[in-house]
């Protein structure tokens, strides 16, 4: 074709005839402008392809994190269940001096908590991805409700248990001789008298509302969405 437009041009300039080489010159102004929007085609193409690879591997870091979360929160689920019995009976006036003896969660039960971190690697890769002009989807904002309504709420909570285990340890450090005690692994007598007080007991109130009724409730409900939220990821990629 560039040859036929060529000896076009030629016999026009030759002969004289401008109609001819007007021809040529269209002709020439044509192949160029196809040519232009071939190579935009496969560019957009290709643009749109690396795009919606880099997608999946973003909603397969999500699914991934989801995965992961729900096994970590499956363990602090039965690590603050398997307390929730001694915390009841404790606020109850079940136990006596005799039943603290021999209690060894009672010792434990105010200071230690089970560290919990959710994964948001998917979900930060995925904010950035639609930074811009980019539409969200709707599977990429049912993604960002379900993290911006429940990561913050667990983590305000979970972090709360955890300054509330630091508190009491710190005010135990600071007020009784006993501490060193227990530390080391020997009950003292002080500290059984010790639960038996309203402070001790105030404190098992506060751990048995916030670890073994209103954390549980905010995980199970995480649980349930992440399930939910995991099905769609699967039904759409």
């Amino acid at each position: 074709m560039p040859g036929f437009f060529k000896r076009l041009k030629i016999d026009a300039l030759r002969d004289g005839r401008l109609k001819r080489y007007l021809l040529y010159a269209f002709g020439e102004i044509i192949l160029v402008v196809i040519g232009i929007l071939i190579a935009l085609s496969i560019k957009t193409c290709t643009e749109e392809k690396n795009q919606q690879q880099q997608l999946n591997g973003i909603l397969s870091n999500v699914k991934n994190d989801l995965v992961k979360d729900t096994i970590a929160i499956n363990a602090a689920l039965q690590y603050y269940q398997s307390r929730e019995k001694t915390a009841k009976d404790i606020i109850s006036d079940e136990l006596g001096l005799e039943e603290y003896k021999k209690c060894p969660l009672c010792v434990s039960l105010l200071t230690f908590y089970y560290p919990l971190e959710l994964n948001k690697k998917g979900y930060d890769q995925l904010e950035r991805f639609y930074e811009g002009s980019r539409q969200k989807d709707s599977l990429a904002r049912t993604i960002s409700e379900f993290y911006k309504g429940n990561t913050p709420l667990v983590d305000k909570i979970g972090s709360q248990i955890e300054m509330s285990a630091l508190e009491t340890t710190a005010h135990w450090r600071e007020n009784y001789p006993w501490f060193s005690k227990i530390i080391a692994g020997n009950l003292d007598s002080g500290f059984f008298e010790y639960m038996e007080t309203a402070d001790y007991k105030n404190r098992v109130a506060y751990f048995f509302t916030m670890s073994c009724q209103t954390f549980p409730f905010i995980l199970q409900e995480y649980k349930k969405q992440a399930k939910s939220l995991l099905e769609e990821i699967n039904e759409k990629y």
